[in-house]
Formats: C-alpha cells, structure tokens, sequence
C-alpha cells in the first residue's frame, strides 16, 4: 500500500458515491441502472490534476472523478469514458456468477 492511499480512499470514496447517487450508468445487456460505490476500487489519484480514477469491480471499466473550478468555485463532475478501448467501453453490468 503506497503512503497516503487511506486518506485518498477516504476523500474520493464519499466524492463518487455523490456523484454516483442518483445517476443511472449504461449496461451493455440491460437498461441503464443506478450503481452502488461498493462496485467500485480506487486506482489511481492525481492531486495536482484534481482526478481519481475507480475501476468497475466486474466489468473493469473505468470512471473518473475531476475537480473543475467554476467562476472560482471547486466542484466535481463524473467521466465515464466510452473510446471502445480496453477498461473504457463505458458499461457498468453487474456479472452474476453462479455458486456451484
């Protein structure tokens, strides 16, 4: 565990899950849905640039969150790439598995 990565898990975490909250995230076999944060890991932070970056836990695509400053006022908007590249298709599925 690299330094400072609680701190980070504890500033992120509740920043998603706000912007996670009433937003429904694209499936790819099913209509959009609303997502839980606990379907998320936190992957990567960059301070300097205001962005955390959260891998889905089954389907591994990625969102981000980013700080934009607006009229001198820090907020957070929700990324969710869709390049048709790997960890970027922008669906969130939950993949059931079934216990044997």
């Amino acid at each position: 565990m690299r330094a400072g990565q609680d701190a980070d898990v504890k500033k992120y975490f509740p920043i998603l899950e706000g912007l996670l909250k009433d937003r429904k995230l694209p499936c790819e076999h099913g209509p959009a849905r609303i997502v839980s944060v606990d379907e998320f890991m936190l992957m990567s932070v960059s301070e300097p640039l205001g962005t955390a970056g959260f891998k889905h836990r089954d389907t591994r695509n990625y969102v981000y969150v980013r700080r934009v400053n607006r009229q001198g006022v820090d907020t957070w908007t929700l990324d969710v790439p869709n390049s048709g590249e790997a960890f970027n298709l922008g669906w969130f599925d939950l993949l059931e598995v079934p216990c044997t």
